[in-house]
C-alpha cells in the first residue's frame, strides 16, 4: 500500500527531523525535557507506524541509522549533565526498540532473517543495551 509506504518515509523524516533539532539545541545551550519527550513520542511512532511492513533494505538502514544517531545525541548530554540520565535512558530504550521492530521485520520478511551480511543490528540492543560500541569518549 503506497500510503503506508509514504508514512514510514514521513515518519523516518520527521524523526530525523526532530534530531536535528535536538542536536542544534543541545548546541545551543536551550535543551529541555520537552526535546527528549518529542523525540520519544516520535521514536515510538516509527515502531507503531512500521508495524506490518515490509521495508527496503534503504528504509531499514535509515531506521537504523536514525536509531544510533538518537542515541548519540542524548549520551552527548549525559556526558554534560547527569540530571537526565532518565530521560536518556528512555530515549535509548526506544530507539532499541526501533531497532528491533525493523530488526524484526527484515527477518520476517526473509524468512528468518539468516542474512550473512553484517547488518549492525545489534548496534543498539531493544534495552539500550550495547550502546557502548556507538559512545564516544
Amino acid at each position: 500500500d503506497s500510503s503506508t509506504e509514504a508514512d514510514v518515509r514521513d515518519q523516518l523524516e520527521q524523526v530525523q527531523a526532530r534530531i536535528d533539532t535536538f542536536t542544534d539545541k543541545q548546541a545551543g545551550g536551550e535543551l529541555s525535557g520537552q526535546h527528549f519527550e518529542e523525540l520519544e513520542k516520535d521514536l515510538d511512532k516509527l515502531v507503531e507506524t512500521m508495524k506490518d511492513q515490509l521495508l527496503t533494505e534503504v528504509e531499514q538502514a535509515r531506521v537504523r541509522s536514525l536509531a544510533e544517531q538518537s542515541v548519540k545525541a542524548v549520551s552527548k548530554v549525559l556526558d554534560s549533565d547527569e540530571e537526565v540520565s532518565e530521560a536518556v535512558e528512555a530515549v535509548i530504550e526506544r530507539a532499541g526498540a526501533v531497532v528491533a521492530a525493523v530488526t524484526s521485520a527484515s527477518e520476517d520478511e526473509q524468512g528468518g532473517g539468516s542474512s550473512s551480511e553484517g547488518d549492525g543490528s545489534n548496534s543498539v540492543g531493544a534495552d539500550g543495551g550495547g550502546v557502548t560500541t556507538i559512545e564516544e569518549d
